[in-house]
């Protein structure tokens, strides 16, 4: 054989061990064109004071600790939006416009005081009808849990039977302070 030839015989020989050697494979099965099942969100929870800007597409902003303001997106800001200034913690997740939707929240603090967040219920006598019940008194379904007997409630908080109320003030006498959550 010539030393030319025979060069390039290890040249060729050279070139195919090293196409066969290639660390990436075909695959032997062709793969779905479907695309998987989307992941649910993760839910996470910030804390903040709630601020209202009127301004861009946010109209509700989360304002945290550490000095971020996290724009608020989601129907529950309608609601979040009477509670300006009020101390929060929203749960949710970050949606694709880079907003946080927020899936729940409840109010903690008001005018620098702790307070309930539930929804202001009757507690009647019977548990089947109250129409012919008789009103024992009132509690705090609270919206995180358990339900808290309200002692003499004001006669305007009363108005607001049924509806989602923050109430600031001690847990063995009247409430100091109210506002409404949702109407």
């Amino acid at each position: 054989m010539l030393p030319s030839r025979l060069l390039t015989a290890f040249a060729a020989a050279g070139l195919l061990a090293a196409v066969g050697c290639s660390d990436a494979t075909a695959p032997n099965v062709p793969q779905a064109s479907t695309p998987g099942t989307p992941l649910a969100p993760q839910i996470i929870s910030i804390s903040g004071s709630i601020h209202v800007t009127g301004l861009g597409l946010s109209q509700v902003v989360l304002a945290t600790s550490d000095g971020l303001e996290i724009p608020l997106a989601g129907y529950r800001t309608l609601m979040l939006a009477r509670v300006n200034d009020a101390g929060v913690e929203v749960r949710g997740f970050w949606n694709t416009d880079g907003m946080f939707e927020v899936t729940e929240f409840v109010v903690e603090i008001v005018n620098g005081a702790p307070v309930l967040d539930g929804v202001l219920i009757a507690v009647y006598d019977t548990e089947t009808s109250t129409e012919t019940s008789t009103i024992l008194g009132y509690a705090l379904q609270l919206t995180r849990g358990d339900t808290v007997e309200l002692k003499e409630p004001p006669a305007e908080l009363l108005a607001y039977v049924g509806e989602r109320v923050w109430i600031a003030g001690p847990t063995d006498g009247p409430p100091t302070a109210f506002g409404v959550i949702s109407e």
